[in-house]
């Protein structure tokens, strides 16, 4: 090689390197940036500045962030890109409260506690953080002695995890019954209104502890024990706002001071008044517009004037009952025996109020359900995923949100106890809560061969079918539906068939992104006499591609050695014309054999190694190529992809580009 053109090259594969290189600015390292997420209990994650692009995460009041770079949105409002985790994007800077990462290192008796409790390594850095900010909390693990998949299958049983249907559809189950694919609904009737069947993907989101082990995620496992320190005026703060801010009026006109009543609850039946504030203002809504005390309900059982149920005690759907408001103003009357257990009945606000606590006290916290997780996910005792309180995948939560406001500063700084489940088998990573939405519907209705019966009959979910035909028969038209008219469908229409099996793959895509693939293999049968035997090759023929040629081959010395009997073998160039002898053979050709009559047969994908633009040589071109391809400019596919993996790793990465760079400057020669 001349040493000019040496020189050429070198310059040219410097810049092309460069140009994969992003503009950092300065080299000079700034010194990184922390917030916690304050005055929110979750704080929406999105794709962009401003709240017109679309939610892709969220964030736990209390957990620390770290801030990647701020913005302004159209408003004029500040926005911050942070990172917390493996979630990363763009939160409202209203939220955020700028702070030192926590010191998080060289407590050697937190870390003895640790390990004495043997929580697992994913715990334990968001455990420092909480321990850093709070250093009177103690930290207990709840070693449950389940699988993480046992347990999400255990609560995955129908009608165990419900979520409202106004939710994002990567919330709702498709499973089994839950979703009918031939009119695009969801199930309900699991409970009053339009409960359904809760997604895997938002119950893991929910039961993964990890998720909330953030100064106020954490009240989803305190101890719910009463403590002195607890106060009528904390109940207050977490009424505030709410219904209970204001006096209950009972039917004779008295009113109650609602904070006052709770606390006396919490302290005569030994139960964190805090919690059963949260408990209240999540079954009855911060309005307090529930039926089920409203003091007035005219059920179809009877008349339930004076009854109350703040608790929402035994509120479900039964036979006799279609209400679950009814069902559960019926067990507040006393049942049909006008039972008397729990200080039934609850014929007054008062009376409701302090029978539900009784009942909690007895019914969950004395059988070790005593943390707002267990109350939701019994994941503890003999009765494992029953007993359980609510059906709401994200209720307990929502209560630990309230409870977290009933404790001020001073109030956090006492010792309060978090009992923290922990199970064997645990994904690596914090499970992510979905957002996704749109149909999920990916599921065809028919699919149609004209003048063809597939093998087996059609059927929305088999996968697979199977078509023989003639040799005569060159080409299928192929029709398709989908029950969703959102969703969309590739590869109908009209195919060219070769002898033997063609491969056909309609790809249907929901509205939310699902992809469902259905398989058609048309066997075309081959002429008569023998079919064409390729007997031998100095080639590589695997699967639908060949390899072995060398850059510069010519049509005539790529097809010395092949022979083939009872047929002909010939290349083609991309637009299936016959290549001349002494023409190069270059990526994107076929090597194409025929029958005795002329017929096709087989046909294969031409790759050679570094020629990635199909000229049969490998020049600078095919550096810009991957280049380009790597920088996503131009993304290569297909036999021109494979051309360009020279790693053989299935990959397309800067060590093939090099490769091709050494190839170039003859250091070393690409092997085909």
């Amino acid at each position: 090689m001349k040493l000019q053109y040496r020189i050429t090259v070198w310059i040219l594969l410097l810049a092309l390197f460069c140009a994969l290189i992003p503009v950092t600015g300065s080299m000079e390292a700034a010194e990184t940036r922390y917030g916690m997420v304050t005055n929110a209990n979750t704080l929406k994650v999105r794709s962009g500045v401003g709240t017109s692009n679309p939610q892709t995460s969220r964030l736990v009041g209390g957990a620390i962030v770290e801030i990647l770079s701020e913005a302004k949105a159209s408003d004029g409002k500040t926005w911050y890109e942070v990172k917390y985790g493996e979630i990363q994007g763009f939160v409202h800077g209203g939220y955020i409260t700028e702070c030192s990462y926590p010191v998080t290192e060289k407590d050697e008796a937190f870390e003895a506690k640790l390990a004495v409790e043997n929580f697992p390594e994913s715990y334990k850095e968001r455990l420092r953080i909480v321990h850093a900010l709070y250093p009177n909390w103690e930290f207990k693990s709840l070693q449950t002695g389940l699988t993480w998949q046992e347990a999400i299958a255990g609560e995955m049983v129908e009608g165990r995890s419900l979520v409202s249907g106004s939710e994002p559809s990567s919330w709702k189950s498709t499973e089994g019954e839950a979703y009918d694919w031939k009119t695009s609904t969801w199930k309900t009737g699991w409970d009053s209104g339009d409960w359904v069947l809760a997604s895997e993907e938002v119950l893991s989101h929910y039961m993964d502890p990890r998720n909330f082990l953030t100064t106020e995620g954490m009240f989803l496992f305190l101890d719910q024990s009463f403590s002195e320190t607890q106060t009528v005026e904390g109940v207050r703060t977490i009424a505030e706002g709410t219904f209970l801010e204001s006096p209950g009026v009972e039917l004779d006109g008295t009113e109650i001071d609602y904070a006052q009543v709770i606390y006396d609850a919490g302290k005569s039946e030994g139960v964190n008044p805090y919690v059963l504030a949260s408990m209240i203002i999540q079954e009855m809504g911060s309005k307090g517009t529930s039926n089920s005390i409203c003091g007035t309900y005219e059920g179809v059982e009877g008349s339930y004037k004076g009854y109350y149920n703040y608790y929402n005690i035994a509120a479900y759907k039964t036979t006799r009952f279609s209400s679950a408001i009814e069902h559960g103003l019926w067990y507040a009357k006393g049942g049909d025996n006008g039972s008397t257990t729990y200080k039934r009945p609850w014929n007054s606000r008062e009376k409701a109020i302090i029978g539900g606590a009784n009942f909690y006290a007895q019914g969950y916290i004395s059988v070790g359900q005593d943390t707002l997780y267990l109350k939701k996910y019994n994941v503890q005792g003999t009765n494992l995923y029953k007993h359980q309180y609510m059906t709401n995948v994200d209720g307990a939560f929502g209560e630990a949100c309230s409870l977290s406001d009933g404790y001020s500063e001073s109030a956090r700084k006492e010792a309060l106890i978090f009992e923290i489940p922990v199970y064997a088998n645990m994904p690596e990573k914090p499970c992510p809560i979905p957002f996704g939405d749109g149909s999920p519907n990916n599921k065809l209705s028919d699919i149609s061969v004209k003048g063809y019966d597939l093998t087996p009959d059609f059927d929305m979910d088999t996968n697979e079918y199977d078509l023989v035909v003639g040799n005569g028969v060159t080409s299928v038209e192929i029709t398709a539906a989908a029950y969703d008219k959102t969703a969309t469908i590739q590869g109908t229409g009209t195919h060219n068939l070769t002898v033997g099996d063609n491969v056909i793959i309609l790809t249907v895509t929901a509205e939310n992104g699902d992809i469902r693939e259905y398989t058609l293999t048309i066997a075309r049968q081959v002429a008569d006499g023998e079919a064409p035997n390729v007997t031998g090759t100095s080639l590589t023929i695997t699967g639908q591609q060949v390899y072995g040629v060398t850059p510069g081959t010519t049509a005539e010395s790529a097809l010395k050695g092949v022979t083939v009997e009872n047929g002909s073998v010939a290349v083609v160039n991309s637009k299936n014309a016959q290549k001349e002898a002494g023409e190069t053979v270059g990526t994107g050709d076929s090597l194409v054999i025929y029958d005795a009559n002329g017929g096709e047969y087989a046909r294969y994908a031409v790759v050679i190694r570094g020629d990635v633009s199909g000229d049969g040589k490998i020049t600078t071109s095919d550096l810009v190529k991957v280049r380009n391809h790597l920088l996503e400019t131009n993304l290569l596919s297909g036999p021109y992809s494979e051309a360009a993996d020279i790693n053989k790793d299935s990959k397309l990465v800067t060590g093939d580009l090099v490769k091709i760079r050494n190839h170039l400057l003859e250091t070393a020669y690409i092997e085909q």
